[in-house]
């Protein structure tokens, strides 16, 4: 999807574990680097970054958000996705290894914090079933 809306951009995949990095493979023709955010191989600053349900897995979440305020370019977007309210914590949060959830204004604070401007943030809650 990304490769179609940017279709003059390089889209680059980044997976921490090595067992990520070849399901990721098997979903996605793309580049894909195996490597950690905190410590990021690449040599460039982006203008879009996407993290899907990947920060609330990660205990050092501060030094994750400076790591990823300096790899974005001058007006660059971070678009993110983590999971909402706290009060929601259930077993699939520990199946799922997940170090926290979040509020809407403690994420913005956190993000602020980074050195973010936050320009939206949506909060939706769905059901499965």
């Amino acid at each position: 999807m990304l490769r179609r809306a940017c279709p003059d951009g390089l889209v680059v995949g980044l997976e921490l574990w090595f067992a990520g990095l070849r399901f990721a493979q098997k979903r996605s023709p793309g580049l894909l680097v195996q490597g950690d955010v905190r410590t990021c191989p690449f040599g460039k600053q982006f203008d879009l970054i996407g993290m899907f349900d990947v920060l609330e897995h990660i205990p050092e979440e501060r030094e994750t958000l400076l790591s990823l305020r300096e790899l974005l370019a001058h007006g660059g977007f971070l678009v993110l996705t983590v999971p909402v309210h706290q009060y929601l914590w259930s077993y699939f949060d520990e199946a799922a290894q997940h170090c926290r959830r979040y509020a809407a204004k403690e994420i913005q604070e956190k993000l602020v914090q980074a050195g973010f401007q936050v320009d939206f943030i949506q909060w939706k809650l769905t059901t499965q079933g």
